[in-house]
């Protein structure tokens, strides 16, 4: 789990560049999936001008791992909820828009597959 959450922050530092400043991370929240191969977490990617909020899964482990939501600004009343052993809920303020991630509302690892499901409170 360690080097996947590595080389998600590698790679957002490495796009996100152009932004001024220092960027810090924090994690709101963890859940694991029922059955313990899937690990989604809320975590905040905050610079001097601007924040984000992603919703990342980890597969097996860290074995594979992607960014499956995204949320303008720091947001740490969002909740995850995991309905069955392959969906995720993702329950947030109904005046935040969302962005998926371009796979859509299913997010795959090899053979694992997550349905994320928003819900707009």
């Amino acid at each position: 789990m360690k080097w996947f959450l590595a080389v998600v922050l590698l790679v957002v530092f490495a796009g996100c560049r152009r932004h001024a400043g220092d960027m810090t991370t924090r994690e709101w929240s963890r859940v694991k999936s029922p059955e313990g191969w899937c690990e989604a977490s809320v975590v905040e990617f905050d610079w001097p001008s601007r924040a984000n909020t992603q919703i990342l899964l980890a597969f097996d482990g860290g074995r594979c791992g992607a960014g499956a939501v995204t949320f303008d600004g720091s947001h740490s009343d969002l909740e995850l909820r995991w309905s069955d052993a392959t969906t995720l809920e993702v329950r947030y303020p109904k005046q935040l828009t969302p962005t998926r991630n371009p796979s859509g509302e299913y997010i795959q690892c090899f053979d694992r597959k997550v349905h994320v499901i928003l819900s707009g409170l």
